[in-house]
């Protein structure tokens, strides 16, 4: 079991398994999934989706807590206020900050109830054939650039990609932790996490401290 730094590769051998990850997540989440949601669907979702395409679970597993606050995040919930689809536990798709979310509903909007206000977002409805593909293939994405993907490879990041799209220049721009974050050794424009609220520059540190919380590491 490695301790993970923001040296680690996002790409690597299984390292985690469904009852460490689901352990760490029900103990922290104050979401509406059930221990049977993340024991029996999600978590063990994330971890065959990751494993098939040589990602490194645990870190997948962090970066899913980290955006969702542990499935509690408004946008995480299965549905808003107004009844559309949310399971966005990542983000994707919210380019808009905090605080430019409006009361007013625009089209392509949901409801935020974390900053009561729509926003825009990605809008999933399932976890298992949507949601989780959507992150994961994002992820790997980043991860590997297309020259070098393996038919599922290419196939995850091409059902990605068909949900919000990621510019060709950032493919394969954060081999390791650290540069999912935004700083001096990144591609400009490319970090998954691009403030203050992600932690910037710190977000790979982030990863990996939540990975090795998941795993019970210091």
């Amino acid at each position: 079991m490695i301790t993970y730094t923001e040296a680690t590769p996002i790409l690597g051998p299984l390292d985690t398994s469904v009852d460490e990850s689901a352990d760490y997540i029900v103990r922290h989440t104050r979401g509406e999934y059930t221990d049977h949601d993340i024991r029996g669907v999600i978590v063990p979702r994330y971890l065959a989706l990751s494993i098939a395409v040589g990602l490194r679970p645990r870190a997948v597993i962090a970066m899913l807590c980290i955006e969702s606050d542990e499935l509690s995040s408004a946008l995480s919930q299965r549905k808003d206020k107004d009844g559309r689809d949310l399971r966005n536990p990542a983000g994707i798709g919210v380019y808009e900050s905090k605080s430019k979310a409006t009361p007013h509903f625009r089209s392509g909007c949901v409801w935020d109830a974390d900053v009561k206000g729509y926003r825009p977002a990605c809008q999933f409805k399932t976890w298992v054939d949507d949601a989780i593909p959507a992150h994961v293939g994002r992820v790997l994405a980043y991860a590997t650039h297309p020259t070098v993907r393996t038919p599922i490879q290419r196939a995850l990041v091409q059902k990605a990609m068909s949900y919000r799209i990621l510019p060709i220049e950032c493919h394969g721009s954060a081999p390791i932790l650290l540069l999912f974050g935004k700083g001096p050794n990144t591609v400009p424009n490319c970090g998954w996490a691009g403030g203050s609220e992600h932690e910037g520059a710190d977000y790979g540190a982030h990863i990996a401290r939540v990975a090795n919380a998941i795993a019970g590491l210091k």
